[in-house]
């Protein structure tokens, strides 16, 4: 089944940080986030710095700047012992069940940036699978929750783990992501994905110039298609190379929410620990849900789901009376 973007951007709470490196609080205003890359569709445009603007790639993450985007940032921070709840809004919702995209249909981007070891040309230096190994950019760590109402919250728990040790979940076991209703029970997520803008190794892999000087026609990543990887599956690739194992997608980290046991997820937040040593940095949210044609066929089926129990019902109580002479004769000679 296709799906697209409702993703999002109502700021619900001011958790947001009050300290470096970035202060959305008194900038943000509900809903004009819209404009700031609120829409589950991050901008092409990673910033600009000496003159110089720079497009979003996995060697390019968005800038983190000071209040008021100097560079040109979409970057929201959520600072140590702070936390932030995102609205999906009035006109969508992410799907929570698995008819799309195998229940992997939250992506968060958190402008996460590879190193290049070979500066211009888009060589990864990740040699294992170790969190953040790779990354030029701080750790990107948060909990995890969802809700369909605002009020009653579900925590992400990854391979069983919780406290305050992140973990990088892998999509390769569904499995693994659990939804509990006690916060204490949650995993520290680490958000390592890198993202990509336009679904090309033609372009600079470092992003060295404007979108605007992209040549047209240059396709664009799909911002619904999950990344279904994790960061050492980039481990030492060219940049033609990771822009294949992408296959399309703009990346990012994808969670599974099949098992929240919610109808639709309205409300994500994200809260980091006290703990932790640097801000949660979120560039964008997508949730996906199924094509207006697909969600009209499967609520049509789920109310006549009642009907059909009530004729099969029917049926075997027919079945029942027109053997009964039978089933009696049986047991009385059995």
């Amino acid at each position: 089944m296709k799906g697209f973007i409702f993703a999002t951007g109502v700021l619900l709470s001011a958790g947001v940080c009050a300290a470096a490196p970035v202060n959305w609080a008194g900038t943000i205003v509900t809903p004009g986030v819209a404009a700031n890359g609120w829409n589950g569709k991050f901008n092409a445009f990673a910033g600009s710095y000496g003159g110089a603007s720079y497009t979003v790639t996995p060697f390019d993450g968005a800038f983190a700047t000071t209040a008021g985007g100097s560079y040109g940032a979409t970057l929201l921070a959520v600072a140590p012992g702070s936390s932030v709840e995102l609205s999906f809004g009035t006109n969508g919702y992410a799907a929570a069940g698995t008819a799309v995209n195998n229940g992997f249909t939250i992506g968060v981007q958190a402008g996460a940036g590879l190193i290049d070891t070979q500066y211009g040309s888009g060589v990864t230096g990740i040699t294992g699978g170790t969190i953040n190994n790779g990354n030029y950019t701080n750790p990107r760590e948060a909990f995890v929750a969802v809700s369909q109402n605002g009020t009653t919250w579900k925590y992400l728990q990854f391979n069983g783990i919780s406290g305050n040790t992140a973990v990088e979940p892998n999509p390769a076991d569904p499995s693994e992501y659990k939804w509990v209703s006690s916060s204490s029970a949650a995993s520290l997520i680490a958000f390592d994905i890198p993202g990509n803008y336009f679904n090309s190794s033609r372009i600079a892999p470092d992003g060295n110039y404007a979108p605007g000087t992209v040549s047209a026609g240059t396709p664009v990543a799909d911002f619904s298609r999950p990344f279904l990887g994790t960061l050492a599956s980039f481990s030492n690739q060219s940049w033609s190379q990771l822009v294949t194992t992408l296959d399309g997608s703009a990346g990012g980290t994808w969670l599974n929410v099949s098992g929240t046991g919610l109808e639709t997820i309205n409300y994500i937040q994200f809260t980091v620990p006290s703990s932790a040593k640097y801000s949660m940095l979120i560039e964008s949210v997508a949730g996906v849900v199924p094509e207006p044609a697909t969600l009209a066929m499967l609520l049509s089926g789920l109310a006549l789901l009642p009907l059909r129990r009530r004729r099969q019902s029917r049926r075997i109580n027919e079945s029942t009376w027109r053997t009964g002479q039978e089933r009696r004769h049986d047991r009385a000679t059995g």
